[in-house]
């Protein structure tokens, strides 16, 4: 069994489908892959990337489980000292009119919709989201993306906040209304997903050490189960290909 090496970022995906996007995007980028076996289970070394030494490691999905994003992030900082934690796979986007699927959300800022009261008003049961607090990524790997976007000239890159929590959202009212009734304060919500949220248990919030990075997979609508299957692949390579090809042009 290999020890857990030290790295700078730790990358996690949670998905079949995202392992085998990042591998393929590796293979196309020329960055050498080494699948190991640590005491935190298989991870996956690419070395160098750049000026970078980058570890991933698998999740489940979501971030409740023992293996879930909240879990790992911890251990997986703690064992490689990484000052960064890149989520990269898939998320629904909450735009049609102006996204479209395959395009890459990076997430400056995160919502986690899950800290909220339920009660009843006049006998109805009603949900606020006062609770919610946005939280922000680190500064410097939302800049290594905006300069990464500027490079590539006209791009597919939709940079603000996301959705994160628990729910597998495939309704569109549903959708609408978290992006409505959360604080507004801050960035325009253009997404959401379910892993970032663990990676907020891994750093200061005052000082974060994480990154969102994802593909548009579906529109976390009714229609999600008709498009999924065909779209995911193209998300979770666009999402690959935007962090690592990030990390390897880097300055």
């Amino acid at each position: 069994m290999a020890k857990i090496e030290t790295c700078d970022v730790v990358l996690f995906v949670a998905t079949t489908s995202e392992v085998e996007a990042l591998d393929t995007v590796a293979d196309e980028l020329e960055i050498p892959v080494h699948v190991r076996d640590g005491p935190l289970g298989e991870f996956r070394w690419l070395g160098i990337v750049g000026h970078t030494r980058v570890l991933a490691a698998r999740t489940t999905m979501g971030a409740l489980d023992f293996h879930g994003s909240g879990s790992r992030a911890v251990h997986y900082v703690n064992a490689t000292q990484a000052t960064g934690v890149i989520s990269i796979g898939m998320a629904f986007g909450c735009d049609p009119d102006n996204q479209k699927l395959g395009d890459v959300l990076v997430g400056t800022q995160l919502v986690p919709y899950d800290n909220r009261d339920v009660g009843l008003v006049d006998g109805v049961i009603t949900t606020t989201y006062n609770r919610v607090k946005r939280r922000r990524a680190k500064r410097s790997l939302v800049r290594l993306m905006e300069g990464h976007a500027k490079a590539q000239g006209p791009t597919t890159a939709h940079f603000g906040a996301l959705l994160t929590g628990a729910a597998r959202i495939h309704c569109a009212a549903f959708r609408d209304q978290l992006r409505a009734r959360v604080p507004q304060k801050g960035e325009p919500i253009i997404g959401g997903e379910m892993e970032g949220v663990g990676l907020l248990a891994a750093s200061d919030p005052q000082e974060p050490n994480w990154l969102v990075v994802k593909g548009i997979s579906d529109f976390g609508d009714e229609e999600r189960h008709s498009v999924i299957n065909e779209s995911r692949e193209q998300a979770c390579r666009a999402a690959a290909r935007f962090v690592l090809g990030a990390l390897a042009e880097q300055p």
